[in-house]
């Protein structure tokens, strides 16, 4: 479906400092261009400066899709109640394009920019995966190699040896942590705090503890966050590094993201969060900010172009430029589907739309949601980010429905 096109400046961060954004009665936003130091067409350069293509260039390649694309979006907030919607569209495997909409702080109409940070949600489990898969390609383990193994006595899951490595990877091992640690936290291992509540969290080596089998491994898809948070213990034993670090050092940096510790946001990163809300009324309410206790299942903070820049390196077999994150059959492999049924990969959920093979994820965490689409045959995709909780289903409209309708429409992908 083509919208009508309507010319709209995006938000950078650069340009936020001249720019004051006013909603409508509609809630559609709008740009007071009085207020503005710098043109449409230089603040669309600015934003389009992120990705390696040439700016001018990747503005004219784009123009036919980010025209009705801010139509969309601002239709989706005027639905919703989303207070703001980030999103960073992949384009012969660079990031070629991103802008932000609506509000970051609702209450002192503070515009959300490219540069706003969000929580990724369990859209960065295909991270995780990624750093597992390159301790694999190290050596360290193998994709079968026995949970138990690399655990060690002191904390082998009782009836657990044929739990591999893999089954974690694609929500197959059967385990189930919640039964048995709700004795400790009545919520269960995976769960938010306010942020200023000074709970303490289980630690994971409680969680691992506290884990027993429920049915056996690969016989059914089960989501599970804890399994995630167990891997990411794996990649702190296996590297010697925190989670955090090793991401950081291993997955984010190479690829330009400039970030120290994701889920321990920076006073820089916390000066440019969006705040949470939630929207299942259809109206945003503010909520708490959270803490969540396993980071490697999805407590992240980046932009959209943050994530953009790890989507696109997917979407050219784990390369960025001269960086190589994994090898081609490695990469590759996140994107196999695992086991016959639901169709996941490692970190990644698999579709077909239209006859063209997508890799997804949707993320959210109380206050927040996310989702991401890639097409790997054409090295395209969209991540798209919002400061609102209770409405997925819109975010995987934006990316789906709309942004890759609209690459594929004007003959990306052909």
């Amino acid at each position: 479906m083509m919208l009508a096109i309507r010319a709209r400046p995006v938000v950078t961060d650069r340009d936020a400092a001249w720019s004051r954004t006013r909603i409508r009665p509609s809630g559609r936003s709008r740009i007071d261009n009085r207020r503005r130091g710098f043109s449409v067409i230089g603040c669309l350069l600015l934003v389009l400066s992120v990705g390696e293509a040439p700016a001018v260039e990747a503005q004219e390649n784009l123009d036919p899709i980010t025209g009705p694309l801010a139509e969309a979006v601002e239709q989706v907030i005027a639905q919703t109640g989303l207070p703001s919607v980030s999103i960073a569209i992949v384009r012969d495997g660079v990031v070629a394009w991103a802008g932000a909409y609506g509000f970051a702080n609702l209450a002192a109409q503070v515009p959300a920019t490219t540069g706003s940070y969000y929580s990724a949600g369990s859209t960065f489990k295909l991270a995780t995966a990624t750093a597992v898969m390159q301790l694999v390609q190290k050596g360290s383990i193998s994709l079968d190699t026995a949970l138990n193994e690399v655990l060690g006595p002191e904390l082998a899951i009782d009836g657990a040896d044929n739990v591999t490595v893999r089954h974690l990877l694609a929500h197959r091992s059967g385990l189930d942590a919640f039964s048995t640690a709700r004795r400790i936290n009545p919520v269960g291992p995976v769960s938010t705090v306010p942020l200023w509540s000074r709970r303490d969290f289980i630690a994971i080596e409680d969680v691992i503890r506290n884990t027993r089998p429920a049915t056996p491994p690969g016989e059914s898809f089960s989501y599970c966050n804890d399994c995630y948070g167990i891997l990411g213990y794996v990649v702190e034993r296996l590297s010697g590094q925190t989670f955090d670090e090793y991401v950081a050092d291993h997955v984010l940096r190479p690829l330009g993201v400039e970030i120290e510790t994701p889920s321990v946001p920076t006073p820089r990163v916390v000066e440019r969060m969006a705040l949470p809300y939630d929207v299942s009324s259809g109206r945003p309410s503010p909520v708490h900010q959270v803490r969540y206790d396993l980071a490697a299942a999805g407590d992240v903070y980046l932009t959209a172009t943050d994530m953009a820049r790890f989507l696109a390196a997917q979407m050219n077999d784990c390369r960025s430029g001269e960086v190589r994150l994994l090898s081609v059959d490695s990469c590759r492999e996140l994107r196999r589907q695992q086991f016959e049924g639901r169709p996941y990969g490692l970190g990644i959920s698999l579709a077909r739309v239209r006859d063209r093979e997508l890799i997804t994820h949707s993320g959210s965490i109380p206050g927040f949601s996310s989702f991401m689409v890639g097409e790997p045959a054409s090295k395209q995709g969209v991540y798209v980010m919002a400061n609102g909780f209770g409405a997925d289903g819109a975010l995987s409209r934006i990316a789906t429905r709309y942004t890759m309708q609209l690459l594929w429409e004007s003959g990306g992908g052909e």
